[in-house]
């Protein structure tokens, strides 16, 4: 074989989803040994600071339903179809179980603390613990289905592969453990991005539909709605928007909520740190810049005000979604969306789920690595993996927090050198 055949066949083998699938389950190996040989004490430092903790996501917000005014109540910033899921749920459960926390004589504010490993605790039920398995596993279920459709016409076995790395991916794992419905959330806003351009219209519609529920659900997603403007689609962005009013305000109805309680979600939702941007989560400003940061403590300099932070936020923001319009692949379109998302809208790792909808459209997309997409891969990836991070002396691992933030700082590297590229060649489209 010469030397020319022996690169093609390379290059024809090691392919982006073949080289993620490798590093996604040797990572997971590593981390399922480690587990073994520190008996357990990986997972403590790997997931929820809070050991006694699991899983509260869903059932705490399963048990205020107690109240008919969650938002007076305990602060509640779930948009109303997420109420009108926790509502139906906590409809599920057994009198004599929510009867208990009906009688509860505390603080809203104290009822979390008051339930997790008490009497009134629905995780020591089967109802409950049901009801929570069967979501988890729908969501699984449907994060898999949806892998598989959207890597396209690869290989069977590499597609289960990569439906396997996807659903054993770090941040699905931390979603699971919370019990957050960020996992339904995502698969709804998956479901827009594979449908909205579809060619049967009625798909079209469900794409539309589904981007209506995610946003009731988190908020967030309404973000992925700009590509409808940016490819013209205005009829269906009216559409769209039309169905997230309605997200809105069927839930309410259904609830028996009114104006003034939507007036006091939207003042507790502009109050929050969802919006203000509060920077002790990894995707922020402070954390792309943590250089300037720690500068600024060493040498005993005034620290940089909040709402600088928070300006810059916005401002990356609003770049980002500049940038994604002239971007000519839709898996960087994608990126960016997500990326400006993170950066506005702080959460917990669990988030981080959302940089799988550029990978995978990457995946789809393309075919071998080159020198413009090679550091977005390697960013998408490291926040996706399960990295062997721990401080357990059993071996030398670094701080998963720290391989974030360099991968976090290389993500805004590659975004600035690709817009200096088209910048400098005058073209409307960044380079491939």
């Amino acid at each position: 074989m010469t030397m020319k055949n022996k690169i093609r066949t390379i290059d024809h083998v090691i392919r982006p989803s073949i080289v993620y699938v490798v590093l996604s389950i040797t990572g997971l190996i590593i981390i399922l040994l480690v587990a073994c040989m520190s008996h357990g004490e990986l997972i403590n430092h790997y997931f929820f600071y809070d050991t006694t903790d699991t899983g509260m996501d869903f059932f705490n917000s399963t048990a205020v339903m107690r109240w008919k005014d969650t938002c007076e109540h305990y602060q509640n910033l779930y948009p109303p179809l997420a109420n009108l899921f926790y509502k139906t749920i906590y409809h599920m459960i057994p009198l004599n179980l929510t009867q208990p926390l009906d009688e509860l004589d505390v603080d809203p504010l104290e009822t979390f603390s008051v339930l997790k490993g008490g009497q009134e605790d629905l995780r020591l039920f089967q109802a409950p613990v049901l009801l929570f398995l069967f979501v988890t596993i729908l969501s699984v279920f449907f994060i898999y289905t949806l892998v598989l459709y959207t890597v396209g016409e690869k290989k069977q076995s590499l597609k289960v592969l990569i439906g396997f790395s996807t659903v054993f991916g770090f941040p699905f794992l931390y979603a699971y453990e919370r019990g957050n419905i960020v996992t339904l959330c995502w698969c709804l806003t998956m479901l827009f991005l594979l449908l909205y351009d579809h060619k049967d219209g009625f798909l079209r519609e469900i794409g539309l539909i589904s981007l209506a529920l995610a946003a009731g659900l988190k908020l967030y997603p309404a973000i992925y709605g700009v590509i409808l403007l940016q490819e013209k689609r205005y009829k269906a962005a009216v559409r769209a928007i039309i169905y997230g009013i309605l997200s809105v305000l069927l839930p309410m109805a259904v609830m028996g909520e009114g104006v003034e309680d939507f007036k006091l979600w939207i003042r507790q939702v502009m109050s929050s740190d969802l919006i203000q941007a509060s920077q002790s989560f990894v995707i922020s400003p402070k954390t792309i810049l943590s250089g300037i940061d720690n500068v600024t403590s060493f040498y005993h300099l005034p620290s940089i005000p909040e709402r600088i932070w928070r300006l810059t936020a916005w401002g990356i923001f609003v770049v980002l979604a500049f940038i994604s319009v002239l971007s000519k692949e839709k898996w960087k379109r994608y990126l960016y969306i997500t990326f400006s998302i993170l950066m506005v809208f702080p959460q917990y790792e669990y988030a981080q789920c959302f940089f799988f909808i550029p990978l995978l459209f990457f995946f789809r997309d393309e075919d071998k690595f080159h020198r413009s997409n090679i550091l977005y891969f390697i960013c998408m990836a490291a926040f996706t993996i399960n990295v062997p991070a721990c401080d357990i002396p059993i071996l030398l691992f670094w701080y998963r927090s720290n391989i974030f933030t360099i991968a976090l700082q290389l993500l805004v590297l590659a975004i600035i050198w690709d817009s200096a590229k088209h910048a400098f060649k005058g073209t409307k489209h960044p380079a491939s």
